[in-house]
């Protein structure tokens, strides 16, 4: 064989051994390759059995859906390598999907309060069976472009969407996210179907737990609202029942209620109500004994009415004190019911109620105040032989009780004193009817006597030899008249409250013996001694000594009054530490006791007849005492009844200080006018009288021109002005105030307004208008003095001639 064809045949060879031993290389690499592959891939089936193993063990452990989405969530994400995942299951109706857990996602994707629209195609998906997956985010749009805006899949770049099913239907779906593209291998996807497999089974046994947990707390619910029902259902027949008898016995109670109301309303006195209580009341309160007592002053209790009550204050009329200790007394210091439900507690907190209760044998005791607006009037007591448990309902109709009752007493009471009033305005009445018939008498007595001597002078029927006795008479009478005209002023005064006082410090005996020795002659004249006990001493008393001799004057006069022939009167000053008294006894006829506490009311008088044997109005002990009540003092009478003569006691606040280094300031009543002793001459005055009555003007014109004075008369303001501005000089103006036209005010601002020579002109106010401020009133008007009618001569030509004194002082 030749060289050339060797070599061809040899490299064929080569080459042919070549090919060969690659093949058996490439052989041996698959097959390392192949070995490997199946090693890994038992591997993997080997690390799968062993995690569905132990997701499978952990499902068994999960006992609410809850739990099993959380099992399956932490087991599978790993497993796959997922980092995001959801689990949904669809409510009860199944029409609607709810995430139940989820794991990775943004916080508005991870509970979202409503189904996204994609997942209800999922859920759609689902119920097909069919599994959701895409491998990138550019797959899912060109696949599932329903999932394109699914807020779950925005930060997943591919997604695995599962179905959970049991046999004939899905009970929920899974979803794993991954955040790269990702192919699921074969391995994985049976992994996967296995895990669904179980997960199903595990919500489907923890659905059915579940309902059994539902199912059994429903029933739970249902028997604890069963045997709530049942017990509510008891104690609303026990209620009932219990209601049934309260019923009974509120009715029993109110038809008892009803009966007290009744008599109560009947009932008109107070002794009648306060029986009605008593007796209607123990009905109502079903107790053994009571009484009904009412709250008088000096802290006292005065019993009504009782029953059945042995101890001393049961008695009626009885009074006892509001002692501490009583239940009565705690009852009215609180306005509250005091309710003792045992005798060991009325021991306990009213010892002197418990002693009175223990000889009655009572083991209980309501005593109840009776109210009227707010305050106590007086208490209410029941009493029983038995503890008592006094319940809010029994204390309810205890406390009607007791309103009812202090209502009707408070009426009562009300009724009686109205009975009282009418009984006193009608005695009024009838004392001031005698009072005016009195005063009628006192003034025309007085008069007949001045107009029959005026009538025999006028007609000059009278002899000379009788004429001064007529003279002497009209005086007298009509000083007599002008002296009851002062009671009746004063009496006015004093009521309205106008009577002031001039207070001085002054020494009482003085004013005392000055009294005394006022009345002497009276006394004398009618045979009665007076003795006046004025023994040495400083009796200093602050007071208006005018109108102190005025309180002496009337009570010696009364004491002269009313004593007969032969009589005495005994005068007394006794001084203690802080009062003087001043005692003015006599041995006349005395006082009824029945009249003692009327002796110093107005138009009241023991002999109020017109055929009484002693005169006057009977103001002067109202008077005395309104005037004596003015300096602070008292003022009482005393008398052992008729024939035994009467007692007078004056007491008045002692005074420290002595007459010549303390005066204190007038409180008003200014003093009487009295005139000088002296008669002086008016020779030279111009006087100017202006009066609209004729009789007034001519009386004080005689006056006058008798003692030298020159007199004007005018009738009115304007004929007086015309004197004063045309005529001569006048040197003092006398004029009335009440005129008709201009008044005397008008009158004399009239003449303060004219010119120098007239508007200092002296003036006068006389007027018929007595009071203090009458007088304060002319003064201010422009008047230097004020005068009131009837005017004594001799006053009114002493207070010219003073008058017209200082003024020629002044000049």
């Amino acid at each position: 064989m030749s060289s050339a064809y060797v070599i061809p045949v040899v490299v064929s060879v080569c080459v042919l051994a070549a090919a060969l031993l690659c093949l058996a290389i490439v052989r041996l690499r698959r097959k390392a390759v192949f070995e490997r592959d199946a090693r890994r891939a038992a591997e993997r089936s080997l690390e799968r059995t062993s995690q569905l193993e132990a997701f499978a063990a952990a499902l068994l452990k999960a006992r609410n859906s809850r739990d099993v989405a959380e099992t399956s969530m932490s087991a599978l994400l790993p497993a796959v390598g997922a980092s995001t995942g959801a689990v949904a299951l669809p409510n009860e109706d199944g029409t609607d999907l709810a995430v139940v857990h989820a794991v990775g996602f943004s916080a508005t994707a991870a509970a979202p309060p409503e189904l996204p629209p994609a997942w209800k195609s999922l859920l759609t998906d689902a119920w097909r069976k069919e599994q959701v997956i895409f491998a990138s985010r550019p797959d899912r749009p060109r696949s599932f472009g329903h999932l394109a805006a699914d807020p779950l899949f925005d930060d997943c770049e591919a997604a695995i969407v599962l179905p959970l099913l049991i046999p004939g239907r899905a009970i929920g779906v899974v979803a794993l996210g991954f955040p790269r593209p990702h192919t699921s291998s074969d391995d994985e996807r049976q992994f996967l179907e296995t895990a669904s497999q179980h997960l199903a089974h595990a919500f489907d046994r923890a659905v059915l737990y579940e309902q059994e947990q539902r199912a059994r707390a429903s029933a739970d619910a249902y028997r604890e609202r069963a045997d709530i029902e049942l017990r509510e259902r008891q104690r609303m027949e026990e209620a009932l029942r219990e209601s049934e008898v309260k019923y009974r016995a509120f009715a029993a109670r109110t038809n008892r209620l009803y009966a007290l109301s009744a008599g109560l309303s009947e009932a008109v006195s107070l002794d009648a109500i306060a029986k009605v209580i008593v007796r209607r009341g123990k009905t109502v309160a079903g107790a053994s004994s009571g009484f009904v007592a009412l709250v008088i002053d000096g802290g006292q209790f005065e019993t009504l009415y009782a029953e059945e009550y042995p101890a001393e204050d049961g008695t009626t009329g009885q009074r006892f004190p509001a002692e501490p200790g009583l239940c009565a007394t705690a009852a009215v210091e609180s306005g509250q019911g005091v309710y003792v439900g045992s005798f060991a507690e009325w021991q306990q907190h009213y010892p002197r109620s418990a002693a009175a209760a223990a000889d009655g044998g009572y083991a209980s005791a309501a005593v109840l105040p009776l109210l009227v607006e707010g305050a106590s009037i007086g208490v209410l007591s029941f009493y029983f032989t038995a503890p008592v448990n006094f319940d809010e309902d029994y204390r309810a109709v205890l406390t009607s009780v007791a309103q009812h009752a202090a209502q009707a007493v408070d009426r009562a009471r009300l009724y009686e004193a109205t009975q009282r009033a009418r009984a006193d305005a009608e005695a009024a009445n009838r004392s001031k009817d005698d009072f005016l018939s009195i005063v009628s008498h006192e003034l025309r007595t007085p008069l007949s006597a001045v107009l029959g001597w005026a009538s025999m002078l006028r007609s000059q029927t009278l002899d000379a030899a009788r004429a001064p006795r007529a003279i002497e008479a009209i005086y007298n009478n009509a000083t007599q008249q002008v002296h009851l005209i002062d009671e009746l002023l004063d009496v006015s005064r004093i009521v309205a409250g106008r009577a002031s006082l001039d207070v001085r410090v002054i020494d009482l005996a003085e004013r005392v013996r000055a009294a005394v020795e006022s009345i002497l002659p009276v006394a004398e004249a009618k045979g009665v001694e007076v003795r006046a006990d004025l023994k040495p001493g400083s009796f200093y008393v602050a007071a208006d000594p005018h109108r102190l001799e005025q309180v002496f004057a009337n009570l010696l006069g009364n004491a002269v009054k009313f004593t007969p022939q032969g009589g005495r009167i005994t005068v007394q000053i006794v001084a203690s530490d802080t009062t003087i008294d001043v005692r003015v006894a006599d041995t006349g006829r005395g006082i009824d006791p029945a009249f003692l506490p009327h002796v110093f009311e107005r138009f009241r008088q023991a002999d109020g007849t017109i055929a009484r044997s002693a005169g006057g109005l009977g103001l002067g002990l109202f008077i005395a005492r309104r005037l004596v009540d003015a300096h602070g003092g008292r003022i009482r009478a005393e008398s052992d009844g008729e024939g035994w003569g009467a007692t007078f006691v004056v007491s008045l606040p002692a005074s420290n200080h002595s007459p010549d280094t303390h005066t204190l300031p007038g409180k008003g009543l200014p003093q009487a006018d009295h005139p000088n002793a002296g008669r002086p001459s008016l020779t030279g005055l111009r006087v100017l009288i202006v009066d609209d009555d004729a009789e007034v003007r001519d009386v004080m014109a005689s006056a006058l021109s008798e003692r030298g004075a020159r007199v004007i008369c005018a009738a009115s303001a304007r004929e007086a002005l015309t004197h004063l501005t045309g005529g001569q000089p006048v040197t003092v103006l006398l004029s009335d105030i009440a005129m008709p036209g201009e008044d005397g005010y008008e009158l004399i601002q009239q003449v303060r307004a004219l010119s120098a020579r007239v508007a200092g002109l002296p003036a006068i106010a006389i007027t018929a208008c007595a009071g203090a401020e009458e007088r304060e009133r002319a003064l201010a008007a422009g008047f230097q003095m004020h005068l009131a009618k009837p005017i004594l001569p001799e006053t009114l030509v002493n207070a010219v001639a003073a008058l017209a004194e200082v003024a020629t002082a002044a000049e």
